[in-house]
């Protein structure tokens, strides 16, 4: 026999939904959203409470994951665009000890390659051209060929 569901509850399941995330998210998050309504309908207390807080936090860790995971699939899944913000390779001495700066991408050559004007906290803003795709900035400073997707390095 379903419980009542208490009005704390109620209030946890309406965080659940999943209608304003993307499709590949929204699968993540749906497995929560139907153990969250299963606990509400079934269990009384104020541990229900307490699970569906702790239910929501797993979720959202989740659904972040997810997330972060699609961001690692960036450059394959979708190709830089004019006016896209990248990240280059700097001189520190010329950025406030940063080894890279962000670059907003004015031009594109291939889905690896593009033309980028620079900025940072230098005196000008440099134009880089024909810079190619790696997955991380490490280990190359101050290498004025190579860019990656914004929080990939």
């Amino acid at each position: 026999m379903a419980a009542d569901i208490h009005p704390a509850a109620a209030r946890l399941l309406d965080m659940f939904r999943v209608d304003h995330l993307p499709e590949h998210l929204q699968a993540v998050s749906r497995p929560f959203r139907g153990l969250a309504q299963q606990l509400a309908e079934t269990l009384t207390g104020p541990e229900v409470t307490r699970a569906l807080e702790r239910l929501w936090d797993s979720k959202n860790w989740a659904v972040l994951a997810a997330a972060s995971s699609s961001l690692e699939e960036a450059p394959a899944a979708r190709p830089p665009e004019i006016g896209d913000v990248v990240l280059v390779p700097v001189d520190p001495a010329e950025n406030n000890g940063a080894a890279e700066a962000p670059a907003v991408v004015t031009r594109v050559w291939s889905a690896t390659t593009v033309n980028v004007r620079v900025l940072h906290d230098g005196r000008d803003l440099p134009w880089r051209t024909s810079l190619t795709y790696r997955e991380d900035l490490d280990g190359i400073e101050g290498a004025p060929a190579v860019w990656t997707w914004k929080g990939r390095s």
